[in-house]
């Protein structure tokens, strides 16, 4: 699969940042089933996650229409619409 390409996650997978990025980006997120052990991500967060965290100092653009919940910002979150 070419570099930035995301499929679907699976049901109540968990998603955390790395750095700063897009949204649909796979590169600026990890993934974890439990929450304790983590890898890098195949494939980006949607509503079928389970949390979903954008951790301190890091900036997620969303580029596309996304659909999430039990997102969880860490620190100061500036939402522009």
């Amino acid at each position: 699969m070419p570099a930035g390409c995301a499929t679907n996650p699976p049901d109540g997978l968990h998603f955390r940042t790395v750095s700063t990025g897009n949204w649909n980006d796979v590169a600026h997120w990890q993934s974890s089933l439990d929450s304790l052990a983590w890898e890098s991500a195949v494939s980006v967060p949607d509503h079928h996650s389970g949390s979903i965290t954008v951790r301190n100092s890091h900036t997620i653009t969303i580029t596309t229409n996304v659909s999430a919940d039990q997102l969880v910002l860490k620190r100061s979150i500036f939402l522009h619409t």
